[in-house]
């Protein structure tokens, strides 16, 4: 729909803070419904799903890690500044502080590594 050379059709948005998609249609945004599939369900999904948005990787790459998947050494993608900004992102993500002496070659070995410390951090 264009009027006066605007146009405003829906726009489909995503906030990265609640990891939801919106709607923004006339200048309002809502909430749009959401799907089960469309949400983590486990902090092993949240985990992938940060890892895949922070190191940009494929839907394909990231649909393939599982707990066991080595990380830091096995994807490319994972540098040691990709590991500050992952790093950054879980602090922001699911409101915890990763403290420097809790960082160590251990955290990034796996999937499942770095989701337990996620895990244990959050106090599940």
């Amino acid at each position: 729909m264009e009027r006066s050379g605007i146009c405003e059709a829906p726009l489909l948005l995503y906030d990265a803070r609640c990891r939801k998609p919106h709607v923004r249609a006339a200048g309002v945004e809502t909430p749009m419904a959401t799907s089960p599939a469309m949400e983590p369900t486990t902090d092993l999904d949240a985990v992938r799903d940060l890892l895949s948005d922070e190191l940009g990787l494929s839907a394909a790459a990231a649909r393939h890690l599982h707990a066991g998947s080595a990380l830091f050494g096995d994807l490319p993608e994972l540098d040691s500044m990709a590991v500050a900004r992952v790093l950054t992102a879980i602090e922001n993500r699911f409101g915890i502080v990763v403290d420097d002496d809790e960082v160590d070659g251990d955290l990034f070995a796996t999937l499942g590594s770095l989701t337990a410390f996620v895990t244990r951090k959050r106090g599940r």
